[in-house]
């Protein structure tokens, strides 16, 4: 693929992805339960030598909380390897994005899709990009492209749209289609472990330097909600959330500090697991008011197995 041909590609999949969005199309609510395997790290701020638990205050008190950006991290890392193993299957501008994906140590997402064009300088790339987002008319930006762009960053919302796994889970200015809630834990134990510090240098351990971790301990399920915005099936992302839940179904999840140690390891139980799809396209109009402010009482219930068929077919 030369560069016109990838531009030409690019900025065809960007109108497809805003005529796709400026629609609900579909909404499906994924109910998932996991039995905890092992104890559960996920923590605040050190306190000294004591690595406390995170908590938040609720309603019910002040209760541990799993955050969103735990259970996107580990669900998103899974996904990124699922799509790289997946990429070959893409076509055109959504392959090549996909295989140049990855992320900076600092944690900034990148696309490296200039290593693709040897023949082509990455200001020559970037003022291509930049001038057909231009007559667009459409700024993804905090600032339009400037004349003359200092690096690829600032195409780094357009090559985002066209991403799946961005289109998936978020990308530079552009919000995932999948919305994940914060989960609490009522009925849960606090379980104390000193370990002691390792001096990396001379991989030993050393001396005097005990710190304590805290952990959480339940017998109860631990519930995540995941809710699913317009992913169509048979779509890039589509598949890779499909591959995602099924590697989830077989082998668990793993979230949190310490799994090198042991911790944060769940167990999905697909018995009590649900999802409930609504399609906007087919809903009657009598059923639409409902359909938006109470879905699951319109909504398809299926397993978790049957969704994945359902993305996939």
């Amino acid at each position: 693929m030369n560069v016109d041909m990838f531009i030409s590609e690019l900025i065809n999949e960007v109108k497809r992805v805003l005529n796709e969005q400026a629609f609900l199309r579909s909404r499906a609510i994924i109910s998932l339960l996991f039995k905890p395997i092992s104890l559960i790290r996920v923590g605040r701020q050190a306190e000294l030598a004591r690595l406390p638990i995170l908590l938040v205050r609720t309603v019910n008190g002040v209760l541990p909380v799993i955050p969103e950006s735990t259970w996107r991290g580990s669900m998103r890392s899974i996904g990124e390897a699922i799509a790289k193993t997946l990429s070959s299957s893409f076509k055109g501008v959504e392959r090549l994005i996909v295989k140049s994906h990855y992320e900076e140590y600092e944690g900034t997402l990148r696309h490296k899709v200039d290593l693709e064009f040897k023949k082509v300088s990455e200001t020559e790339l970037i003022g291509k990009i930049s001038s057909k987002v231009r007559s667009l008319g459409v700024k993804f930006s905090s600032r339009l492209f400037p004349d003359e762009p200092a690096s690829l960053r600032e195409c780094e919302h357009i090559l985002s749209m066209a991403c799946p796994i961005c289109r998936l889970w978020g990308g530079l200015g552009y919000r995932g289609k999948l919305v994940i809630g914060d989960t609490t834990i009522e009925k849960a134990k606090v379980h104390n472990r000193t370990h002691v510090s390792i001096n990396r240098c001379a991989l030993v351990r050393m001396e005097g330097a005990l710190f304590t971790v805290e952990y959480l301990y339940t017998n109860n399920s631990i519930k995540l909600e995941i809710i699913a915005e317009n992913l169509q099936p048979k779509t890039s992302e589509a598949k890779i959330f499909a591959a995602t839940l099924g590697w989830i179904t077989k082998l668990g999840l793993s979230i949190g500090g310490f799994k090198s140690r042991g911790a944060g390891h769940l167990k999905l139980d697909e018995e009590k697991s649900q999802v409930y799809l609504v399609d906007y396209d087919i809903i009657s109009k009598e059923q639409l008011v409902k359909a938006l402010t109470k879905p699951k009482e319109v909504a398809e219930r299926m397993s978790v197995k049957e969704y994945i068929t359902y993305l996939v077919k």
